[in-house]
């Protein structure tokens, strides 16, 4: 019985240890999803209304808290449009329906967001979240909401040297394949982005929005945000035109001013007066007048005539003017004189001809000119040029992937001539041991060639010194032999 107590017991210990660390586990879940896909969910990313002037309409949406925690406070961001009533607290899960009311007296086509509170006091501990900058000259991800105490390293991609720009100033240079990493001690909002050569990328600011670890923050990443677009209708009045002169008579490629004059005749004011025609333009466009203003305004004619077909022949045009009234027509004659399109003579005023082509197609005129470049030795030589920023930024973009491949290359040489160096000292060693070996063996040769000669020397000299005795001893038997005979 004791035994089974004990084991009971280490049983109910590992069970109590285990649910603890699944406790800590979800709570980290649930710290960490704050910070991932979830948010606040409205069901319409645009809201289109159509509203009379001082008349205030409502619409009504549904928001969804997708968050695994509780939103307090949740209404719309200040705005010059839409108003809501506050919703004081949005469960994980809940949705609520909203009826907002748009009050705007103009038109307007504005993003807005809906923020909530949610409450950080569990505590946290410190991460360290990646930011890669991309060779495409990307950010990703751009924009990162962290708490205070959190890290954020970023790493830097491309094959060359960057600034990083943050609030305004300089906070790092990136060499490349380098990395940066900044601990976020203050919350609030940190926009930077990054400078190669002067050249800022991306075009926009990104975003660290740095939340307090304590207390009810509000991060942007997890608000709603929706496209309002207002349609404004005024009410209506009445309006009357009167044009001097409705015949004329004119040459090819030449142009014709009129004067017309426009009257409120109703009891309400006439917005955005808005007056158009084929063949025309207006001195003035888009302007309100007061129940009984008049105003006057020049109109010019400029046929478009392209071909000599056209010429000889009248031509009925309208000039309309619309807005909060119904639409005002007034029709003119225009007979164009017979021209043979084609002469020389027909294209002697090149401005005229200018004018047309800018009047019939207004965006390839109507532009601000950019200075891109400026010879900083003559102020008034300036070359301009209309450039898009999509353009602009591939411009610079190919610059930089054709530095980006000369540095490849000449790394590459680099290798190659160390890798040469490399290889020439190993052949410069190896032809300087076979020179020792040859000098050792041309040593070995000489003083073997020296021993032989006086291995031969000694030889001969025994050779010598064996005949010398055997005839010294020949000579000598030969006298005693002699002696012996006599006596």
């Amino acid at each position: 019985m004791l035994k089974e107590k004990e084991m009971s017991k280490k049983m109910n210990k590992k069970m109590n240890k285990i649910v603890i660390i699944l406790l800590c586990i979800i709570i980290g879940l649930l710290i960490n999803v704050s910070f991932s896909s979830a948010k606040l969910d409205i069901n319409q990313t645009i809201l289109s209304i159509t509203k009379t002037i001082n008349i205030d309409e409502f619409v009504v949406f549904s928001i969804t808290n997708t968050e695994a925690f509780a939103f307090y406070n949740v209404t719309i961001e200040g705005n010059a449009f839409m108003t809501m009533p506050k919703i004081d607290q949005l469960n994980s899960g809940s949705v609520a329906v909203v009826t907002a009311t748009v009050t705007s007296n103009v038109a307007a086509n504005s993003q807005l967001r809906i923020r909530g509170l949610f409450n950080t006091s569990i505590g946290h501990i410190p991460t360290i979240y990646y930011v890669n900058i991309t060779t495409s000259h990307t950010v990703n991800p751009c924009d990162k909401s962290i708490i205070k105490g959190d890290t954020i390293t970023w790493n830097n991609l491309i094959n060359d040297n960057i600034q990083m720009i943050l609030n305004g100033a300089v906070e790092t240079t990136f060499a490349p394949s380098g990395t940066y990493g900044k601990t976020f001690t203050s919350p609030g909002t940190y926009n930077y982005y990054f400078s190669q050569y002067g050249f800022q990328f991306p075009s926009y600011n990104c975003h660290i929005y740095v939340l307090d670890d304590n207390g009810y923050v509000n991060d942007p990443m997890l608000d709603a945000v929706f496209n309002l677009s207002v349609a404004v209708n005024y009410p209506p009045t009445a309006l009357m035109s009167n044009i001097l002169q409705t015949n004329y008579i004119m040459d090819f490629f030449n142009t014709q001013d009129g004067v017309m004059s426009v009257t409120n005749t109703g009891n309400q004011t006439a917005q955005n007066i808005q007056l158009s025609g084929d063949w025309f333009s207006f001195s003035d466009n888009g302007f309100t007048l007061n129940p009984g203003q008049t105003k006057g305004v020049i109109y010019t004619i400029i046929p478009i005539i392209i071909n000599t077909t056209q010429t000889n022949n009248t031509y009925l045009k309208n000039i309309s003017i619309s807005g909060n009234f119904p639409t005002v027509k007034n029709e003119l004659s225009i007979f164009i004189n017979y021209a043979a399109i084609g002469t020389n003579d027909s294209y002697n005023d090149a401005e005229n001809l200018l004018d047309i082509i800018c009047a019939k197609y207004p965006p390839l005129c109507n532009k601000t000119a950019q200075i891109v470049y400026r010879y900083v030795g003559n102020t008034s030589a300036q070359a301009q040029l209309n450039i898009s920023e999509e353009q602009w930024n591939n411009l610079w973009f190919l610059m930089f992937d054709e530095m980006d491949a000369r540095k490849t290359m000449y790394n590459y040489i680099k290798e190659q001539d160390s890798a040469n160096g490399i290889n020439t000292n190993l052949t410069n060693d190896r032809i300087a041991n076979i020179t020792g070996t040859i000098m050792k063996q041309q040593e070995n040769q000489e003083s073997a060639t020296i021993g032989v000669y006086v291995l031969l020397i000694m030889l001969f000299s025994a050779f010598i010194g064996g005949i010398t005795y055997f005839l010294i001893k020949y000579h000598k038997k030969q006298g005693l032999e002699t002696e012996l005979h006599k006596w």
